[in-house]
């Protein structure tokens, strides 16, 4: 009797297993046709595809996903194409042509210099695209991790309403083979937040949750902003542990400083000099000041591609609509992480230009799980009181 239930047990976790490695590869191989073939690409991705095909060289603020790119192509190197000397020329002349169609707008000299940035890292990334398979294995890297992401958002909720609110977004996007940096660091944030809320219902202790978020800040620097959410939600139960937190924080340190040193290094310090000057632009590459439309301009449009398809801004009233609903910790903590997001995209400065708008799209993880989750419970309360009209 033992030996059957054991055998049984082993049969449905091995099912288990094959169909969730079946959706792994399913949703990698679309993501990565979605990003590759069909969406329009619009970040700047060229140097992060010449840095995982060159060589090792990590950027200080996202070092592990450097090295996960240049892993990805690694791996993928023996199935380069060989491509033609006329496909390099028609890519340069391409790469070459389109800023000059698009560097000029007449608008307001800002806004010229603004825009003109993200056209010429456009331009790069066309060629990158076109020349180097960097680009491809980059993609695929991205593509990985957005098809491990579907799977935590199904360990999330499984409500059909709550996966399209995650889904069909602008912030999603960054998953569908993207060749930028912040698709692992999305990634570790959902399982963050997965993991934050198995820790509230008692599922799991708090060192996974931590891990987890320490690995994302390796992926990205970013991903520290969301550390005062996560020690006020450590402190919500009486029994945590301090030591759950210490040790991932330590991990992250030693991992930080062996990454780079160990490994050649580049990149930008975070420092306040990142922060949009309040009256006077103070260094190269800051293109406006705090107090002035072009900026309330480019974060707005950065609002509008990272909301529900990209064209729908309705976050942030719909969070108004549903305040009553934000019950109970979990449903606190990603408010608070949404605040805190809001806060950074407000005050950080977007180097270069309109194609930052992948970067400012990640605050909108945590908003849109917390919305995910209020759309979700909102149409089970319909369902049951139009159950009970019609048994009444």
């Amino acid at each position: 009797m033992n030996e059957s239930r054991r055998l049984a047990r082993i049969a449905f976790f091995g099912k288990v297993l094959f169909g969730r490695i079946v959706f792994l590869i399913l949703f990698f191989f679309l993501f990565y046709s979605i990003g590759i073939f069909y969406l329009p690409y619009s970040g700047d991705g060229s140097h992060i595809a010449f840095l995982a095909e060159e060589g090792w060289a990590v950027t200080m603020h996202s070092p592990l996903t450097a090295v996960a790119h240049r892993a990805a192509y690694l791996i993928l190197r023996p199935f380069e194409p060989k491509y033609t000397a006329e496909w390099y020329i028609a890519a340069a002349v391409n790469a070459v042509m389109k800023p000059m169609r698009t560097m000029s707008i007449g608008a307001h000299p800002a806004l010229d210099a603004f825009l003109s940035c993200g056209a010429y890292a456009e331009s790069m990334a066309q060629l990158a695209k076109s020349t180097h398979w960097g680009w491809y294995t980059t993609s695929a890297s991205s593509a990985l991790a957005g098809s491990i992401a579907l799977q935590v958002l199904f360990a999330i909720r499984r409500h059909p309403l709550f996966l399209i609110a995650n889904i069909f977004t602008g912030s999603f996007m960054v998953f569908a083979g993207e060749v930028e940096n912040y698709a692992w660091i999305n990634l570790f944030l959902l399982l963050t937040f997965l993991y934050v809320e198995k820790y509230l219902l008692g599922q799991a202790r708090l060192w996974p949750g931590a891990l987890c978020f320490f690995i994302a800040a390796l992926f990205h620097g970013l991903a520290l902003f969301y550390l005062p959410p996560l020690i006020w939600i450590m402190t919500k139960k009486k029994d945590y542990r301090p030591y759950e937190f210490l040790l991932p924080f330590l991990f992250y340190i030693g991992g930080y400083l062996l990454l780079n040193t160990a490994l050649p290094h580049e990149g930008i310090n975070i420092n306040i000099g990142r922060l949009v000057p309040w009256f006077k632009i103070n260094r190269k590459g800051q293109h406006f000041t705090f107090f002035t439309w072009i900026h309330l301009y480019v974060k707005t449009y950065f609002h509008l591609c990272a909301s529900y398809f990209g064209i729908l801004p309705a976050e942030w009233p719909l969070l108004f609509y549903f305040r009553r609903m934000i019950d109970g910790d979990f449903k606190r903590y990603l408010l608070f992480c949404s605040a805190i997001g809001l806060f950074w995209h407000t005050l950080w400065h977007p180097d270069l230009g309109w194609i930052d708008w992948d970067l400012f799209s990640q605050i909108y993880i945590p908003l849109h799980l917390l919305l995910g989750l209020l759309l979700s419970e909102q149409a089970e309360d319909w369902r049951r009181a139009g159950k009970r009209r019609d048994n009444a």
